[in-house]
């Protein structure tokens, strides 16, 4: 048995809050402005909705790769190691620890999951920016 670590686990506490509350605040404030321009929408204001749009899908995309790789990365750790959690890894709660066949395939599932999740960032991506240049006009 892992002991959790209870300052790590204040931290993800008040990361999720902080995060929840921003994320709501901003939906908030973007349904708003949405709203304001269902009514009239100058050609500057398109461009602050794509400026905004492109800001948002930026912060997918990175958020995606970075847990993506961050999952992969600690699938091959578990893997190369044969435990998980691997040594010295700080867990927020009391964790069992498998070893041997059991560690591995959690690894690989880690892995699995990590590699879906940066496929999803580069989809991300790519949708994205299909968007904004459908919506900027300048389609081919």
């Amino acid at each position: 048995m892992q002991p959790a670590d209870s300052r790590l686990r204040n931290i993800a506490i008040i990361v999720v809050v902080v995060g929840a509350a921003v994320s709501a605040i901003a939906f908030v404030l973007l349904e708003r402005r949405l709203g304001e321009l269902s009514v009239t929408a100058s050609p500057e204001d398109v461009e602050q909705l794509l400026l905004l749009l492109g800001a948002t899908l930026g912060v997918g995309v990175l958020g995606l790769s970075g847990l993506g790789v961050f999952c992969f990365l600690l699938g091959r750790q578990v893997c190369r190691e044969g435990l998980f959690p691997p040594q010295a890894t700080r867990v927020i709660k009391d964790s069992v620890v498998h070893t041997g066949e059991n560690a591995v395939r959690r690894g690989k599932w880690a892995q699995a999951f990590g590699a879906t999740l940066v496929l999803f960032a580069v989809a991300l991506a790519v949708v994205g920016v299909k968007l904004i240049v459908l919506f900027s006009g300048h389609a081919g």
